[in-house]
């Protein structure tokens, strides 16, 4: 049977998750965390796109991006994910699929959606308990902000750094009925926090 084609569409924005077959490790050191950060920055010349939010966290990752082209999409995640499987398997001497399936994607919406949608990427390190605040997580987004690394290659909505931006998000973390919102869609496909670490 075919595999649906993705209803992907210019200048929207979509939430992108994966993890490792399994619910395996993807990154086991800062080697493997690079490597991944440096493919991103070559795709994002190679297939543009604008990255928001980004974080990689050990047996998943979490992106925020807007498509500028909406066939650039698939195609960059496809680069990114087989060019760093191919890396991993050749850096572990393992074979076989890296990544439990095609990424997954969801329309998200401009506005409030898209700010809780962007906290709960940056969050993620620290709903995991591995850091007191999102900006100490090396391998995200919101610590490239912090530090002006790779600034170049992340963007920002049109209302970012306005008034309107504090209603639509902020450094606090989520409640509990912003952070289900982001979850329930996460959850039909087993990819909500809890399962990610069973």
């Amino acid at each position: 049977m075919a595999r649906q084609k993705r209803n992907i569409k210019n200048d929207r924005y979509y939430h992108l998750v994966n993890r490792g077959v399994a619910k395996q490790v993807t990154f086991l050191d800062s080697y493997d965390y690079n490597e991944y950060i440096r493919l991103l920055v070559k795709s994002y010349r190679k297939y543009p796109l604008d990255i928001i939010a980004f974080v990689l966290m050990p047996n998943h990752y979490h992106l925020l991006i807007r498509a500028l082209d909406r066939e650039n999409v698939s195609r960059c995640m496809h680069w990114v994910n087989g060019m760093y499987a191919r890396y991993f398997n050749d850096r572990y001497e393992r074979t076989g699929h890296l990544w439990q399936n095609r990424f997954y994607s969801k329309e998200i919406r401009d506005g409030r959606q898209l700010g809780n949608t962007w906290m709960y990427v940056d969050q993620n390190p620290l709903r995991a308990s591995m850091v007191n605040n999102p900006t100490d997580w090396k391998w995200s987004s919101a610590y490239l902000r912090k530090y002006g690394d790779y600034l170049h290659f992340l963007s920002e909505p049109n209302w970012w750094g306005k008034p309107t931006a504090s209603k639509w998000w902020s450094k606090d973390e989520l409640d509990a009925e912003a952070l289900e919102k982001v979850r329930s869609s996460l959850k039909r496909k087993g990819l909500d926090k809890a399962s990610m670490w069973e």
